[in-house]
Order: structure tokens, then sequence, then C-alpha cells
């Protein structure tokens, strides 16, 4: 989806480990679009747009447990960013002004990158089952969304 515009970025996931990447976007300056979540210290979902970092309200991804198929999904209605667990939406985040990304870039699911096309961490892959990855050029309602 475009990152200026209303999107929603929806999947199912189970993972082996705490910290993970379900995809990133990346156009040689910044991360365009990314999706993080977890680790062993902070419960927060973490969304990256036009190389600005989003995180989750409190909390929003500490049901999400090792082992456990969890739907998450990031819903961008107008400037702010809805984060969903299982149905349940766990607050919202006001956006910032997001410009238009650059027209080229690479898109890698299960892994962050620190530069385009590469600059990978072992520690910020995606271990596990990633379905239904859907990508949307709409925001989601709560009723769609559950």
């Amino acid at each position: 989806p475009q990152v200026t515009a209303d999107f929603t970025i929806e999947f199912w996931a189970k993972t082996t480990k705490e910290l993970w990447t379900i995809f990133s976007y990346n156009n040689g300056v910044s991360d365009e679009l990314t999706v993080q979540g977890g680790s062993a210290t902070a419960t927060n979902c973490l969304v990256t747009i036009a190389g600005t970092e989003y995180t989750g309200p409190d909390n929003c991804c500490a049901s999400i447990t090792t082992g456990t198929w969890h739907h998450l999904a990031i819903v961008r209605s107008g400037t702010m960013l809805v984060f969903y667990v299982d149905g349940s939406a766990y607050g919202d985040v006001e956006l910032a002004v997001v410009e238009a990304p650059a027209s080229s870039g690479c898109l890698v699911i299960g892994e962050e990158q620190d530069e385009q096309c590469g600059g990978f961490d072992e520690t910020e892959s995606f271990d596990g089952h990633i379905a239904e990855l859907r990508l949307w050029k709409e925001a989601r309602t709560a009723q769609q969304i559950q």
C-alpha cells in the first residue's frame, strides 16, 4: 500500500522467538514500511512508516506468545495508526506527516533491512510461520478485522 494514504496490514503469525519482523520495505534511504514486534523486555508492536518509528500502545503485543497462532492488524486511517491483536484494538497512535516514498525499493518477508535488500540481522528475523499476509489500500473497520 501507499504509506501516504489509508491502508491495512493484516496477517496470522506463529513465532518461535520473542523478537520478530514480519516484513520490511526499504528504498535505500530508510525503512519505508516495516512491521516488528515483541522482545524479551518490550511488549509493544513497532511499525516504521517513511523512516519514522511508531510504537504501539503499551502492552499491545504482550499477549503474543511463542508457539501459538495470533492474528495481527495495523490500520492507518487518516492520521491515526490502530493496532489489533486477535481481533481486539489496543489503541491508536497519531502519525506525523508522511511523505511519499521513493518509487523503487526492496520488500523482504520475515526480516528487517538495515540497507536496501541487505544489512540483515538474525536477531530481527522471523522464525516461525506467517499466513494470509494481506496489504489493503483501505482502512479496514474493526468489524472487518474481527
